[in-house]
């Protein structure tokens, strides 16, 4: 169970990012702006000082404003780095990942696409996945974005994953289950047999 600390933080990054692809919207630059965010995201995994300090709350804002500048201007769009200077202002750059994570998600869903993990014993090659992409796709009435995902275990098949919904039909899976109907079966039978010798007696 979520704890009510990251329930408030989610709904800061939720809120923050609707006002963001609602600006974004208008000014039509959604594809710019997620762009841009997507790059933020992946230089703040990549320079770790840098992730610290956008969420250090020590250092002054008048600071850390200039640097926002000095670093981003001419690099990406006014409304982007407006975004952050108000992050900035508010104290919230530290959540700019959850952020982030909740744009992608509006901007998911107003372009009607789902992303879905697909789980292969094997690598599935360029063809299969828009194969696999396309029939989700069309059962979901929407656009599957394909994660794909290795696991040896699975001996064959595939499993799927749409969020909190698993489709499993791997190999796996299916020798698990009739490994189970044997078992059922297998104890139906004693059950029988000892009915038998107890009526004979």
């Amino acid at each position: 169970m979520a704890s009510s600390s990251t329930q408030i933080g989610d709904a800061v990054a939720d809120t923050y990012a609707r006002a963001l692809f609602d600006l974004a919207l208008k000014q039509d630059a959604l594809a710019e702006v997620a762009d841009e965010l997507a790059d933020l995201s992946r230089l703040l995994e990549a320079e770790p000082d840098l992730a610290g300090f956008f969420a250090h709350r020590t250092i002054a804002v008048d600071r850390r404003a200039a640097s926002i500048d000095a670093i981003f201007s001419g690099r990406i769009s006014d409304l982007t780095r407006r975004f952050l200077q108000v992050l900035n202002h508010n104290g919230r750059l530290g959540a700019l990942r959850s952020i982030v994570a909740a744009f992608d998600q509006l901007l998911k869903t107003h372009r009607g696409e789902i992303d879905v993990e697909v789980h292969t014993a094997r690598p599935l090659d360029a063809g299969q996945l828009d194969s696999v992409a396309k029939r989700i796709g069309e059962a979901l009435g929407k656009t599957a974005v394909i994660k794909p995902r290795v696991d040896e275990s699975l001996i064959g098949g595939l499993r799927i994953r749409l969020g909190d919904r698993l489709i499993d039909a791997s190999v796996r899976s299916q020798l698990q289950s009739i490994k189970q109907q044997l078992a059922q079966r297998g104890n139906e039978l004693i059950r029988s047999h000892a009915a038998n010798l107890l009526q004979e007696g």
